[in-house]
């Protein structure tokens, strides 16, 4: 006897499609349920599934439809529902409309949750509102919500955004001690507002303490810090530095910092390990870029004016 499909199966296979952003093929399936059994229907489950995978892809009205439909046959929006539009409306830098949202969602007895804040707190920082973004933040910690890394993560980043690292540190610290897993994404967000306002020991010492946090630094992180050095001089020594611990981690480099190590020790007068460095990107097989062989130029020219001036 074969077996009959049912909501389930359905469902099923049309989140699978939402999850990989495969709308066409979960709209079908959808319409084949819609135009079929009346025991095969689409409930709440599959009009909530739909919802939140055009949501995901950034096709909100086309979500909005769907659950305009579900509401007009009798189903109620479910956390899942209110919670996909309120990404949606966030994303969009929508803020105010995903709060009014979460209003409605309130008044239909469908309580918010972590998810539903996470998206309010992202629709802040999305839309440059950094104060509120703060605020909010500091509000979901005063009323017990468990707060978990992404929170931390996008306040972070935040924090960054507006030029206050040591705001962000202490907030990593403070991630540290719940013992939450930290990424290397805002570790680099941190070093690279230091390294913009010149505070290089800081950002030297924030990247070699990372292992010891268990977020080792990848390569954005060796080559913010270690370009930066090679821009200054007398900080070769530092940068070799880097280099060294950046081998040993197994990270390569790139033809951008080779290129920004040869500058740097034509810069600072070091003709033979410039070339070195120069000589092992070529075996490296990169092209290193035509700045690097102006600063040779400039450091020969700076070498035959010193050598004429002795003589005369």
């Amino acid at each position: 006897m074969p077996v009959r499909p049912n909501p389930i199966a359905f469902n099923t296979i049309i989140n699978g499609y939402c999850k990989k952003g495969d709308m066409e093929n979960a709209k079908s399936l959808f319409s084949l349920m819609a135009s079929g059994d009346k025991d095969c229907l689409p409930d709440i489950v599959t009009y909530s599934t739909m919802v939140d995978g055009y949501c995901k892809i950034g096709e909100f009205d086309e979500a909005m439809g769907y659950m305009g439909e579900m509401m007009k046959i009798g189903h109620e929006p479910n956390i899942v529902t209110f919670n996909a539009i309120i990404y949606a409306l966030c994303l969009r830098g929508k803020v105010d409309e995903a709060k009014r949202m979460m209003t409605e969602m309130r008044l239909n007895g469908v309580k918010e949750n972590l998810a539903t804040h996470t998206s309010i707190l992202r629709g802040f920082c999305f839309a440059r509102r950094s104060d509120e973004a703060f605020q909010y933040f500091k509000q979901m910690g005063n009323s017990n919500t468990s707060l978990d890394a992404k929170c931390y993560e996008l306040i972070v980043r935040e924090y960054c955004k507006v030029k206050k690292p040591d705001k962000a540190l202490s907030l990593i610290a403070e991630m540290r001690k719940k013992k939450m897993n930290l990424k290397v994404s805002s570790f680099n967000s941190v070093i690279s507002v230091l390294v913009a306002r010149n505070d290089l020991n800081l950002a030297m010492s924030i990247l070699k303490g990372m292992p010891e946090m268990g977020c080792p630094p990848n390569f954005v992180t060796f080559n913010t810090v270690i370009s930066s050095l090679c821009r200054m001089r007398g900080m070769m020594a530092q940068a070799q530095e880097l280099v060294l611990e950046m081998r040993r981690k197994g990270v390569n480099l790139d033809a951008c910092l080779y290129g920004e190590l040869v500058k740097g020790y034509y810069r600072d007068g070091n003709r033979t390990k410039a070339e070195e460095v120069l000589r092992e990107a070529i075996v490296e097989g990169y092209i290193i870029d035509d700045d690097s062989f102006l600063a040779k130029v400039c450091l020969e020219m700076q070498t035959k004016a010193g050598w004429a001036k002795t003589i005369f």
